[in-house]
């Protein structure tokens, strides 16, 4: 974790700390007087939920349960908060103490943005805390449907003071919450497309609205600050890479793990980098439309934006995978006579549904209507196999026009999509069973992509320890004699090691036993023991067969040597393969 400083709040929020050096913010309550109103003594940062220090939200200063003389209690009709500052960077730990009587109840919520207006419409929590009669138990929530929580069975002791501290990594997107502390809850912040990860505001509140008496606990020793404590997220994959062998017309799937080493919740996002393709080679036209069929949209002026989702497997299926995206096509469409379109139309590439526009080019467009009109970028785009691209249309709806022209399906599921006026984007599918008619210009020559796929593992998490398997689908279905090089990229949220590149190598060997041995190389020891030494150049494989020619493995020879030690003593036939393809049989003992 980078090296956090200290920055001290104004002198007035220490007005009442005990360590007024040490900490950003630190209360005891020990100098206010019983009945006190906490907010409304303290002033800032502390007010409450409606702004109304002094009133019946706020809470009042109790010598009823102390660690000292004072702590602050909270009942019926409280609602106080401690403001933290807006921290939009770095980490931070809160820390307090708790006391709730045996049948009582407990809650507090942390607020990632806290704004007094009336209704709060703009207040946004990280997360809600309760501690609950026996009934219910305690639980935490996490703020929105936008995090991965991450719970731990915990109880809390009645009757006496325990200790909360919350520790809030900004940077990296992860609350860590503790109860004596025992960690009983972590929460990951998945992405910054809802909420953003940042740090304003904490709320204590009686959380039973149906039965009053259950309300009532006590909070003392809040202390804020600089979280310097290394908290690690470590994702380290079970090999270095992966290798496998196989013959012609082979489909295999294999499993990789990963696993968290670290003490905190990691986050991974992997792919295949397939590589980009050399640059010749005739304009591509990449799409999954078929001939235009439909027109339809909205019946009311308005700007519309229009999208179609090429995910990854689009790119292998259509053969597109190493090429560069250098341009798009749109089929306008023709409705009651006129053109749809007002003014220019903006022509976008997106990083994925949600990730952010790469490329853009605005055109005073003279549309072919009924036809396919094409833009050309000024920057190329590679599809290597780390990103689902979005490419949409925007431009201003004629008057009572339909402006999206589809085709007639089959359609893709959750790949059509449009907005209005800007807002988040929504699917096509109420509309139409037909594809937007969206196509993508590619320059350059593809990679063979079909021979491994990841079919799972494209995005997760890791708890503390824990690990994970995934898998890689090998196909060798019209491929040539030879290696094929691929790299999986896991990217973590590890600021020390935030990129994982595992070599994977495809090997394809020869097939079947020939009818005669050839010995086209030197083979020794033979009998062996454990390996066997091999004379000769550019050896890719070896397929080994029992003595009935049934073939038993796939073997890869590495520094022109062959591990035999798991085989059993017998007799064994060896077809060694050159990098060419060329076979050369032979005839092996395994003795001990």
């Amino acid at each position: 974790m980078k090296r956090l400083y200290k920055i001290p709040f104004l002198a007035v929020f220490l007005l009442f700390s005990g360590a007024i050096s040490a900490q950003i913010l630190s209360y005891d309550f020990e100098k206010l007087n019983v009945g006190d109103k906490v907010a409304e003594t303290l002033g800032e940062p502390w007010t409450t939920w409606n702004n109304a220090p002094g009133g019946d939200e706020d809470a009042i200063a109790s010598d009823e349960h102390t660690e000292g003389a004072r702590s602050m209690k909270i009942d019926n009709g409280n609602d106080v908060v401690l403001k933290l500052g807006d921290k939009t960077t770095e980490a931070y730990k809160i820390s307090f103490d708790m006391y709730i009587p045996e049948g009582k109840e407990g809650y507090f919520n942390v607020l990632h943005e806290f704004q007094q207006t009336s209704p709060n419409n703009f207040n946004k929590w990280a997360f809600q805390m309760y501690f609950k009669s026996e009934s219910y138990g305690n639980y935490v929530m996490d703020g929105s449907y936008n995090t991965d929580i991450y719970r731990y069975p915990f109880d809390i002791p009645y009757d006496t003071w325990f200790n909360i501290e919350i520790n809030v990594d900004i940077d990296g997107g992860y609350i860590i919450i503790k109860v004596n502390s025992n960690i009983i809850c972590e929460i990951v912040q998945r992405f910054h497309h809802v909420y953003n990860n940042s740090l304003s505001a904490m709320n204590f509140y009686p959380s039973n609205h149906t039965d009053l008496t259950k309300n009532g606990f006590y909070v003392d020793n809040i202390a804020y600050d600089v979280w310097n404590e290394t908290f690690v997220h470590n994702i380290v994959p079970e090999a270095d890479n992966i290798n496998r062998y196989y013959t012609k017309n082979v489909i295999d799937t294999v499993s990789y793990k990963l696993i968290n080493e670290g003490n905190s919740v990691g986050h991974l996002t992997s792919w295949i980098d397939y590589g980009l393709g050399n640059d010749n080679g005739e304009e591509y036209i990449m799409h999954r439309d078929d001939a235009p069929r439909y027109v339809c949209g909205l019946s009311w002026n308005t700007y519309i934006e229009v999208g179609t989702l090429f995910d990854i497997g689009d790119f292998i299926d259509s053969l597109a995978m190493g090429r560069k995206i250098i341009g798009m096509q749109y089929y306008v469409p023709y409705y009651n006579g006129e053109s749809q379109f007002e003014g220019p139309v903006t022509f976008r590439i997106y990083r994925g549904k949600y990730g952010e526009i790469i490329e853009e080019k605005i055109v005073a467009f003279e549309a072919i209507n009924e036809g396919w009109n094409s833009v050309y970028f000024d920057k190329s785009i590679p599809i290597n196999g780390q990103y689902p691209y979005l490419a949409s249309v925007g431009f201003q709806q004629v008057e009572n026009g339909l402006p999206i022209s589809t085709d007639k399906g089959p359609y893709k599921k959750n790949a059509n999509l449009y907005k209005e006026n800007g807002y988040g984007w929504l699917t096509l599918d109420q509309y139409t069973s037909g594809n937007n008619n969206i196509r993508l210009i590619c320059a350059g020559e593809p990679v063979n992509a079909q021979c491994v796929r990841q079919i799972d593992g494209l995005d997760d998490y890791f708890t503390p320890w824990q690990s994970k398997s995934y898998n890689l689908v090998f196909n060798t279905h019209g491929l040539e004699f030879g290696n094929y090089n691929f790299t999986l990229v896991v990217e973590t949220n590890n600021v020390e090691n935030p990129v994982i590149n595992i070599p994977i190598v495809l090997k394809v060997c020869g097939e079947g036993v020939e009818e005669n041995i050839t010995n086209k190389y030197t083979i020794y020891p033979n009998p062996a023991k454990d390996i066997i030494h091999i004379d000769g150049d550019d050896l890719n494989c070896a397929v080994l067969y029992n003595s009935k020619g049934q073939m038993i493995s796939i073997i890869g020879i590495v520094n022109n040597v062959i591990n035999v030690k798991e085989l059993d003593n017998g007799i064994y036939y060896l077809n060694i393969i050159n990098t060419k393809g060329e076979n050369s049989m032979s005839k092996i003992i395994v003795s001990r």
